[in-house]
């Protein structure tokens, strides 16, 4: 936590890659329009993903509890905008000052180079690829440089290579963050912290690891039953509980939901199998104190809600704590359910289920 979290081994190769550029973009971008009206849309621009950018980047620096390292991801569409702004706001001071050009390719060597520092943090990675990367920079400084002499600038010929310098700058500036895009393509991830690359870091500040989610419930496709596309639901000792979810979808009725369950990590992993809507109580870990007891027993006397899981998938029973934890709410809710609601019965499962139409 601090200042430079999102340059750390857990959370570089999510987004630092373009960072530096985009912060100097800013200042750049800002400066540049210091007497603008403020109707301008490039101030205006400026402002909205600059402060898009600061915020989350603040946030995420200094954010504590559960936390992921893809969260990053948030920062990408501020920090795009501001690294392209900021390079055509750069590109047009050619036509004024002729060192621009030359800070254009200055940018682009100095992109390539933080890649290719953060690539030397996974050194078996692709050896060599940043070396390659700050050649490239290298050469289209250099060729910006001559483009961009006073005695040369008018020359047709030499304004179009200073074009295709350009391009080969920016290709330079790309090579270490698309490695690291292409190895995330080609890997398979479970669990809930995936990372991009080659996978040396860890994950840190919330859940990850595995292939399932709390509860120990998991969806699998191509399996059996009466589940939409073939899917069907893994129990914590990995057996196969189509015979829960044809039951529940064979008596919903008239319910919006199919079920009431904890969190909202084992109420995905069912709708994925099923398709239809259920309910997740106690938010995303299983801990809030959402819904109330007398919410729940307006759902139920509403005939909104039906079925309503303890524990989760062959825990045979558990709670609503789910492992996460839970208030004196959670709780209550526990015992009205299991001392007011009818256990269910289901041949080939082990899932703790109650039945409370009529409960309340």
């Amino acid at each position: 936590m601090g200042p430079l979290r999102l340059f750390n081994s857990q959370m570089f190769g999510e987004i630092a890659w373009f960072i530096p550029r985009a912060v100097v973009c800013l200042v750049v971008g800002l400066y540049q329009r210091r007497w603008a009206h403020r109707t301008d849309m490039g101030l205006a621009g400026y402002m909205l993903w600059g402060g898009w950018f600061v915020v989350t980047a603040i946030v995420f620096s200094y954010m504590s509890g559960i936390i992921h390292s893809y969260y990053a991801v948030a920062l990408a569409p501020a920090i795009a905008a501001l690294v392209g702004a900021g390079l055509v706001d750069l590109w047009k001071t050619r036509a004024r000052v002729w060192l621009g050009g030359i800070a254009v390719g200055v940018a682009f060597l100095a992109t390539a180079w933080f890649g290719s520092t953060l690539l030397d943090r996974t050194p078996s990675f692709y050896p060599g690829l940043g070396a390659v990367a700050i050649g490239a920079a290298v050469v289209a400084l250099v060729a910006l440089f001559v483009a961009s002499a006073p005695a040369l600038v008018e020359r047709v010929a030499i304004r179009r290579r200073a074009v295709a310098a350009a391009g080969l700058g920016f290709v330079a500036t790309l090579l270490a963050p698309a490695a690291y895009a292409v190895q995330t393509i080609n890997n398979s991830y479970g669990g809930g912290d995936p990372h991009p690359g080659p996978g040396v870091a860890d994950s840190f500040g919330g859940f990850g690891g595995g292939n399932g989610a709390p509860g120990g419930i998991s969806f699998v496709p191509g399996g059996s039953g009466g589940l939409p596309d073939g899917g069907a639901v893994r129990d914590q000792g990995g057996t196969t509980d189509t015979a829960l979810l044809d039951y529940l979808i064979a008596n919903r009725g008239n319910a919006k939901w199919i079920v009431a369950v904890n969190s909202a990590q084992s109420a995905g992993t069912i709708e994925l199998a099923t398709g239809l809507p259920v309910m997740a109580m106690g938010g995303f870990t299983g801990s809030d104190p959402t819904p109330t007891l007398a919410q729940l027993k307006s759902y139920v006397a509403g005939g909104e809600l039906r079925f309503v899981m303890v524990g989760g998938f062959g825990a045979g029973g558990g709670g609503f704590g789910g492992g996460f934890g839970g208030g004196s709410d959670t709780s209550s809710v526990d015992s009205w359910v299991t001392s007011t609601c009818k256990a269910v019965s289901i041949s080939g499962s082990s899932t703790s289920v109650y039945d409370c139409s009529g409960a309340a």
